[in-house]
């Protein structure tokens, strides 16, 4: 009788382990899982929105349909990651887009990229962009979050001679990335034909006189 009990005990046993398996088989079977790229996947209740709704849009533009944004979000996809028989056909159809593909180029510069993605395939599409921007909204770029769109403007601004906007440029000779401050003196020179010894990869403290001297000749911001 005794061996008949330790095997009763033995068998509720396995049942149990074999029960609290399948539980567990059946909640995982429920739960999300890592992608393919093997990121982990969000909380329970989660869900990482679509890099194109991060983007922020400078007003007077507005922010297109989601439909708008996938077909914007694909071509710069192309853009940045495709080879060289695909991406100029990519900025091609951004250029096409007009003005509204300005502030998402200038969110995925922000992001770790190829040197030569951000530093080539995306100054391609903005610049273009930029010189045909109205002057007014040159000026809103000058003061867009993305470091990429600020450089594009001052570049602008140089090439069309918006001087109306100098001030702000000056600004700019303090901005923490230095391909915008690089931008930001290339553009004064242009416009005013001066120098100064300006250098943009010069420490903060060295960039002070010269950058002194342009905002005397400009005023203030």
């Amino acid at each position: 009788m005794h061996r008949n009990v330790v095997r009763g005990r033995k068998g509720a046993s396995g049942a149990r382990v074999a029960a609290l398996a399948l539980v567990a088989v059946a909640s995982c079977a429920g739960l999300p899982s890592g992608d393919r790229d093997g990121k982990r996947a969000p909380p329970i209740g989660e869900v990482e929105p679509p890099w194109p709704a991060r983007v922020r849009i400078p007003s007077p533009l507005e922010r297109p349909t989601r439909v708008a944004e996938n077909d914007i979000a694909d071509d710069v996809h192309a853009l940045l990651h495709g080879p060289f028989t695909v991406y100029p056909t990519a900025a091609r159809r951004l250029v096409k887009r007009g003005e509204i593909v300005v502030p998402y180029l200038g969110y995925v510069g922000e992001q770790q990229l190829p040197e030569r993605a951000r530093t080539t395939r995306i100054p391609i599409v903005l610049k273009p962009l930029l010189l045909a921007a109205p002057p007014e909204m040159v000026g809103v770029y000058l003061v867009s979050p993305y470091s990429e769109v600020r450089a594009a403007a001052a570049v602008a601004v140089g090439e069309r001679r918006l001087t109306d906007h100098a001030k702000r440029l000056v600004e700019l000779l303090d901005d923490p990335k230095v391909e915008v401050r690089r931008a930001a003196v290339t553009a004064l020179r242009r416009i005013s034909n001066e120098f100064f010894g300006y250098r943009a990869e010069d420490s903060a403290g060295r960039r002070a006189a010269p950058t002194a001297k342009w905002r005397a000749l400009w005023g203030p911001g």
